[in-house]
């Protein structure tokens, strides 16, 4: 209405619903081409569409669409292209080739029927002629799959539209006249509106037809069926004698019996295989004598036969046969001595059957057993422990050696000390004194030297800690290892090449003895316990004399010098009682203690008066 009136102040009247000012376009793109949109209100269009459709008339398709919805389009159907419609359809013709002969004048041409093969797909064809046995020629493909050329036409090939029946095909001058057609080459090219000539059968080839009139004719002659060989080789084929047998071979070191099987075939032969048991080392080949007809005794000929200068023939010989082999007999087989134990079941049935042997006994061999050859182990290296170096020679995975856990639990935390010193005719050797360890959990053993002043050696570890092998035992499978009973005073043990003896102990062995009897006999336990007390105090009161001492000496070192630039020797400790003895007048006069003059006087003269 605001477009009527004319652009006038008072005659514009302001649209208070509207909210968007922008200036709208004038051109719009249809098709790539821009063309002038008229321009029109919101108010205009919804005019303009109101009354286009007051008065529009809906029709009955019209409404049927508005109701039901938009009418389906009908598929369209799918069209494949050529070379998948007409893939795998071949027209095949049935044909002769006419091929004349000019080199025999028995036969002056041949029928060569051929099948011919039209491929729609690609419009290519080939020739196939099929093989005849013993025909002579080179048959198979004779025209490999192609385009074959019309000779009406220069760049024209054959088509389907040109092939029919009753016709001829020129293709490389070869003619092939077309006789037939399967069914379904028939129905496409009546489909196509071609119409078929009358089939035709393929003319008989000459040369076929003369083979076949010919009479086939074959010499008999009688034969005596019961001498040849061929009667043995067809009534008895496939069946053989098996024997089971024991030789005794001379060759072997020491003397050994063999088991064999013999085998009799069909023509008399003979053949020897070993019965080797599992795992017994030998060669896996098992004939011990070829097949072969094997005569019963060489040397057994007639007095009559020149011996000096003819030769033996095989005619002379008398050779094996299934009657003269039995159980329980011995046979001599070129040289070898066998004896005949037993035999398969058929065999049984066999010599029932023609030999009329009704029992043919089956006797039970015993063989001598062989000794067990010793398991040799090689010395052990030194390397690790000689369990663990065994473990490599006993099995190829190694495996740790097993452990008394029993044992272990028991004597868990019991440690065993002796003091030793060397047997050995050196007299710098003979003063160095060694604490030997003894653990009962696993029967291992570690050596200490005691560090003497002035003496040339430093002391410290000896031997770490492992089993000790008895020198006596020289079996490295299992070999005799120093065990708890065979430490004791005055006991001998060889450790490293060299010979200690026991000449001391803890006071906790002797208690260690005697809580264990089953390990320790009586005398040694005996021996231990007067070696242990003669040290002992007499009284209480000497026994208290001397702890004073100990601990004024402590307490005396301690107060002046202090622990830690002098350290006290293990003497002073009251629990460690081996070193009671000796180590007393070494440590306290050897190792320049800063000590009182009053007060060493006194213990060394405290000392001497309990070594007395």
């Amino acid at each position: 209405m605001n477009q009527s009136l004319p652009l006038l102040p008072g005659y514009s009247f302001r649209d208070l619903t509207k909210t968007h000012f922008g200036y709208p376009t004038t051109l719009v793109y249809s098709k790539g081409v821009p063309l002038s949109q008229p321009i029109f209100s919101t108010s205009t269009k919804n005019a303009l569409h109101l009354l286009d459709v007051q008065n529009k008339v809906l029709d009955r398709e019209k409404a049927a669409e508005l109701t039901y919805g938009p009418k389906r389009s009908p598929q369209k159907a799918v069209e494949l292209p050529r070379y998948l419609a007409l893939d795998k359809k071949v027209l095949r013709f049935s044909g002769f080739i006419r091929e004349d002969v000019h080199d025999w004048s028995r036969e002056e041409y041949r029928i060569r029927p051929v099948k011919v093969l039209y491929y729609l797909q690609d419009d290519t064809m080939e020739v196939i002629e099929p093989k005849i046995p013993n025909s002579g020629l080179m048959q198979g493909t004779l025209l490999k799959r192609h385009a074959f050329p019309h000779p009406r036409g220069k760049g024209r090939k054959y088509l389907w539209k040109d092939l029919n029946l009753r016709m001829d095909v020129l293709v490389y001058s070869t003619i092939i006249h077309i006789t037939d057609c399967d069914q379904w080459t028939k129905e496409y090219l009546i489909d196509a509106g071609i119409e078929l000539n009358e089939p035709e059968p393929i003319p008989p080839d000459p040369h076929q037809q003369e083979k076949l009139n010919i009479k086939r004719c074959k010499e008999t002659k009688p034969v005596n069926l019961q001498d040849e060989k061929l009667y043995k080789f067809l009534t008895c084929d496939r069946k053989i004698l098996r024997f089971y047998g024991m030789w005794q071979d001379i060759l072997s070191e020491p003397l050994e019996m063999r088991r064999v099987i013999i085998q009799v075939i069909t023509d008399d032969s003979m053949e020897v295989l070993e019965d080797h048991a599992r795992n017994c080392g030998r060669e896996p080949c098992k004939v011990l004598i070829r097949k072969q007809k094997i005569p019963l005794d060489r040397n057994e000929l007639s007095e009559s036969f020149p011996k000096s200068y003819l030769e033996i023939a095989d005619g002379d010989l008398r050779f094996f046969q299934p009657q003269d082999l039995m159980t329980g007999k011995d046979i001599v087989v070129l040289g070898k001595k066998i004896f005949l134990y037993d035999c398969d079941e058929f065999t049984r049935h066999y010599y029932k059957t023609h030999f009329g042997v009704e029992d043919m006994e089956s006797i039970a061999v015993a063989e001598k057993p062989k000794p067990i050859a010793p398991r040799v182990f090689p010395p052990h290296a030194g390397i690790g422990n000689w369990e663990d170096s065994l473990q490599n020679c006993l099995s190829l995975v190694p495996k740790p050696p097993k452990k008394d856990l029993l044992k272990e639990l028991h004597f868990s935390g019991v440690i065993l000390r002796y003091k030793a010193e060397l047997i050995t005719p050196l007299e710098y050797d003979k003063t160095r004194r060694f604490v030997i360890t003894f653990y009962p959990c696993d029967d291992t053993v570690t050596i200490n030297e005691e560090s003497i002043p002035n003496s040339g050696f430093p002391g410290g570890p000896f031997l770490k800690r492992n089993k000790l092998v008895k020198p006596e035992t020289g079996v490295p499978l299992n070999p005799e290892i120093y065990e708890a009973k065979d430490f004791h005073i005055g006991a001998e043990i060889r450790a490293s090449g060299k010979l200690f003896k026991l000449v001391d102990a803890d006071r906790f062995v002797l208690h260690f003895m005697e809580q264990h009897p089953e390990i320790y006999p009586e005398n040694l336990i005996e021996i231990h316990r007067k070696s242990t007390t003669e040290e002992l105090p007499s009284s209480d009161a000497e026994l208290k004399e001397r702890k004073d001492l100990l601990c004024m000496m402590r307490d005396d070192v301690i107060k002046k010098f202090g622990t830690s630039p002098y350290p006290l020797p293990s003497c002073l400790e009251p629990a460690f009682d081996l070193q009671y003895r000796e180590k007393m007048n070494e440590e306290f006069y050897c190792a320049n203690m800063p000590i009182s003059p009053e007060l060493l006087k006194k213990v060394g003269c405290h000392a001497l008066l309990v070594r007395n």
